[in-house]
């Protein structure tokens, strides 16, 4: 018997994101805090071992959907109409902090980007605004599983 969930309108776009334990930890936490979409680069990520191991079931029931890297620009652009605010998770000298001030729209759309390079400029110039998580160390980025589960986490508080 299928368990219904309530879903949020939050949509995570991990098509940037290339290693399978990644996506499957992403698809994991999205399904645990009731986001509404993932996006994979590719859905046969699905078939991998490394994805199966992380994500335990979660892929049997977080909806998914394939959106190849060069579609992304297209995606926003649809959701942007369906009246999505594009939110990018990165760091630059416009970024707003996340922090107990922000508030998420209902229909939040987050753009994750690859680990080494971030976001891509082209579609850094569709995102509404750039979040940023505010850090203490002197690292200065975290894990891209890590840093996807604090600000989806934010806006469950906020929405669920």
């Amino acid at each position: 018997p299928e368990k219904t969930v309530n879903r949020s309108d939050l949509i995570v776009v991990a098509s940037l994101v290339d290693k399978a334990p990644n996506l499957g930890g992403i698809c994991r936490l999205c399904d645990v805090l009731g986001v509404g979409l993932l996006t994979v680069p590719n859905i046969k990520v699905k078939n991998n071992p490394q994805f199966k191991n992380v994500a335990v079931t979660a892929d049997r029931w977080m909806p998914i959907e394939e959106v190849t890297p060069p579609d992304i620009a297209s995606f926003m652009k649809q959701k942007k109409q369906e009246g999505y605010t594009l939110i990018g998770l990165e760091q630059t000298d416009k970024s707003v902090q996340l922090d107990d001030h922000y508030r998420f729209p209902a229909k939040s759309l987050v753009v994750l980007g690859t680990e080494a390079h971030g976001i891509p400029g082209p579609l850094l110039s569709e995102l509404d605004l750039c979040l940023e998580i505010r850090q203490f160390g002197v690292i200065r980025s975290m894990n891209i599983q890590t840093a996807t589960a604090v600000i989806v986490h934010s806006y469950s508080v906020q929405h669920m």
